[in-house]
């Protein structure tokens, strides 16, 4: 039990209030808006029939099923926007622990740890801190990193168990946001480590997933634009050039797009984060 502690929850708890003294001074002040308010009403009333219709629906306010339930937990918290925060907070927080766990099978524990805290103080996750909307992000996020841990565990130990674990998270993954193809990605490469001497098992277990994943995107494509123009599939090498000149300034703490309003944290702890970096590089080239 004592060593469980040490393992994750002391490591929680350190990566908690690093974020929590960060942002809490900003959060107990902000307060939900746009979006996050329609949200909100949205998964009032959410039903099995809604999980059923959110499959076809692109209309305004779609989210994926699983997404939906955890919105509607956050009406728990209202008017208390404060609290509502600070749950989406304990949920993120897990994120960087995952990613301290999976660490730990190829580096020192400290090492590890310190990766984790730099990673979760990158400006790109302050949007997942502030707005309950990008809770899908958060989820898928634990997602990958348990599928990236498994993959990890799998090749110091072929087990069975790893490998359906991650067929189920996979599926999971499926009804929590349409970025899940990266983990199909991992489920191969975890199904592979297990059957490589087994081609015809391998191909046993990936082809079933990847019928389903062209069945899921065949029934996606039909409704989108039905309900909503503004919902559809767009291929374009400039809309691509966009996205990449918007996604760069905010790895240099810049906030630059529509969420530029959100006042950002104090930029000397992301200082730190790229300091932590440069210690690590050494660390490693030495």
């Amino acid at each position: 039990m004592k060593t469980k502690l040490f393992k994750y929850v002391i490591p929680y708890l350190v990566i908690f209030f690093v974020l929590f003294s960060i942002y809490f001074p900003y959060l107990r002040k902000w307060t939900l808006n746009g979006d996050e308010l329609i949200v909100l009403d949205i998964a009032k009333n959410y039903s099995f029939k809604s999980f059923l219709a959110s499959f076809v629906y692109n209309g305004s306010g779609h989210y994926n099923p699983l997404i939906l339930p955890f919105l509607k937990f956050y009406r728990l918290f209202l008017p208390n926007f404060a609290l509502i925060h600070l749950v989406n907070l304990v949920l993120f927080t897990s994120v960087p622990l995952l990613l301290f766990i999976g660490l730990k099978a190829l580096l020192p524990t400290l090492l590890s740890l310190l990766l984790a805290v730099a990673f979760a103080l990158s400006p790109i996750f302050y949007f997942h801190i502030f707005a309950i909307n990008a809770v899908a992000n958060t989820v898928m996020l634990l997602v990958n990193l348990s599928l990236i841990y498994l993959l990890l565990k799998m090749g110091k130990k072929p087990k069975n168990s790893y490998l359906y674990t991650s067929i189920l998270l996979f599926i999971l993954s499926i009804f929590i946001k349409e970025t899940f193809l990266i983990n199909l990605y991992l489920v191969s490469l975890i199904s592979y480590i297990r059957f490589r001497k087994n081609i015809t098992k391998f191909l046993r277990i990936i082809i079933p997933l990847v019928v389903i994943v062209l069945v899921f995107f065949y029934f996606r494509s039909k409704s989108l634009g039905s309900n909503n123009i503004y919902y559809k599939y767009v291929i374009s090498v400039y809309k691509l050039k966009e996205t990449f000149s918007l996604f760069i300034p905010w790895l240099f703490n810049y906030p630059v797009g529509w969420q530029y309003g959100v006042r950002l944290p104090i930029s000397i702890f992301y200082k730190l984060a790229i300091f932590i970096n440069i210690i690590i590089i050494f660390y490693i080239i030495i």
